[in-house]
């Protein structure tokens, strides 16, 4: 039987059986053993609130306990510990940022929608039944009725949610704009500040500053300065400077510091000098000037990561045959560029581009994963490494097959797992504007057959008769998709 204690061991406290055994045992001592006490008598209900109430306070014990570790404190709590290690919550940068969502608006005219980009109107704004608004981003002039989509940005920052088919209310009224919905999942999911897991990372590499090594200390307080994005730390370890090579340049016994992200070059100085060994001489094409306890100054140098173009290519189809796979959410901020960033000088092998991909959309069937510098391809190689020491890639992505879609397309898929969409489209003069899912920009699009045109460079598509019409986009690589318009 467990006991309440706090031991060197850590803290215990008792389990409900144990508590039902003890208070059993005293009840039946004051008012004998044929007391009943099951949970459909008086007696047993009013002992298990009890019991409930001092389990309630044993968990809060437990919970202020462990809140003193900071791998198991939380919110305000969690930023309490981490003070101790001289590091606070971060809220700026990649942090706070806006979801995004594509909403279906239907006009029966021609009409003006004011965006964000502006600050004349107030921006149109549509809400779902719990009230969560979300406004559009950029202005659209609209010269006819028909569908449209555009993306829409929530008023709040975070990871605001947004579930198919639940915004359907208008909060700005606007003669003309009939209806909206969003019938597509969700684009781009928001960030709020720092997590607590996040930060309870970072503090684990902070404790490493004030190690032995210097070479430790100045990575971990490098990695700690807010806003930083990737390190690398370079250290020449022989007795002579190096002439050649990747790492030409740099001194006898000197390092190399190359940073990436949005950091402040004074934090970045500060981390480098205060983690610095004596009479080590440093590299670099950014310095920043440090005036020293005694009035000198110190003049500390690094680079500043190159980006390097990589074109990943990936070949995606269906997995279950049904539903299509999720290529806008895969392009997406919060898709594969955000869960696939390779670091400073950090190869870059198909494994990890495959493992993103499915985690951004289960369905999806990942037939071929390739890189190339150029991009064009052939995306034919399974690894890839910078061509210099200082720089990052910086991946674009080109997903195959396209995808073409309006607001009111209906996609299907094949027996051999290519995507077939079919739209619908009133005749006379109505409109649809088609985007395409994948491939590369600049795309041109074209009619190929039946009634109706389309703006080559915008992708809207206008209806001239009753029929059936083809449209085409092209990308910049040559690759294609056909949609198939029903004009009623």
């Amino acid at each position: 039987m467990s006991v309440n204690a706090v031991t060197a061991a850590g803290i215990t406290t008792k389990s409900q059986a144990d508590l039902v055994t003890d208070e059993t045992t005293s009840m039946q001592a004051i008012y004998g053993a044929d007391i009943n006490l099951n949970p459909d008598t008086p007696d047993g209900q009013r002992m298990m609130i009890r019991l409930q109430a001092i389990l309630d306070c044993l968990d809060l014990i437990v919970a202020v306990y462990t809140s003193f570790d900071p791998d198991q404190a939380i919110g305000v709590t969690l930023d309490q510990r981490v003070a101790y290690n001289g590091i606070q919550r971060q809220t700026g940068g990649q942090f706070n940022t806006f979801s995004e969502v594509d909403i279906a608006v239907v006009t029966s005219q021609a009409v003006s929608l004011p965006g964000l980009d502006q600050n004349i109107l107030p921006p149109y704004t549509a809400t779902d039944d719990a009230g969560t608004q979300w406004q559009l981003i950029s202005s659209q002039i609209l010269g006819a009725a028909g569908a449209f989509s555009f993306p829409f940005q929530a008023v709040n920052p975070g990871a605001v949610l947004a579930l198919p088919n639940t915004i359907k209310n208008q909060l700005t009224v606007i003669i003309g704009a009939t209806s909206v919905n969003n019938p597509a999942p969700q684009t781009l999911i928001g960030t709020n500040e720092e997590s607590d897991g996040a930060l309870r990372i970072r503090r684990q590499k902070s404790v490493a500053i004030g190690s032995t090594g210097w070479f430790d200390a100045m990575l971990a307080a490098l990695k700690n300065v807010s806003n930083i994005g990737a390190v690398k730390l370079y250290e020449n370890l022989t007795g002579s400077a190096i002439i050649s090579g990747p790492f030409a340049g740099m001194p006898a016994s000197g390092i190399w510091v190359v940073v990436s992200g949005t950091a402040l070059n004074a934090d970045i100085a500060n981390a480098i000098y205060t983690k610095r060994g004596g009479g080590v001489p440093m590299v670099g094409a950014v310095f920043q000037v440090i005036v020293q306890a005694d009035g000198s100054n110190f003049t500390v140098r690094w680079d500043v990561a190159a980006q390097q173009a990589l074109f990943v290519g990936l070949v995606v189809a269906s997995l279950d045959g049904i539903n299509p796979p999720n290529i806008k959410a895969m392009l997406a901020p919060s898709g594969l560029p955000a869960l696939f960033k390779p670091g400073i000088n950090e190869k870059v092998q198909f494994g990890a581009v495959v493992t993103a991909a499915q985690s951004v959309d289960p369905n999806s069937l990942i037939s071929s994963v390739g890189f190339s510098l150029v991009s064009g391809g052939p995306f034919t190689d399974a690894t890839e490494t910078p061509t210099l020491a200082k720089n990052q890639f910086v991946p674009t992505f080109v997903i195959t097959p396209i995808i073409l879609t309006s607001p009111t397309s209906i996609a299907k898929v094949d027996i051999s797992n290519n995507v077939v969409v079919t739209d619908k489209c009133a005749a006379g003069g109505a409109t649809l504007q088609f985007t395409p899912q994948g491939g590369i920009p600049a795309y041109v699009y074209s009619i190929l057959s039946g009634p109706g045109a389309v703006n080559a460079g915008t992708g809207l598509f206008t209806s001239a008769g009753a029929g059936t019409a083809v449209v085409q986009v092209d990308d910049a690589n040559g690759n294609l998709a056909t949609v198939t318009v029903t004009i009623t």
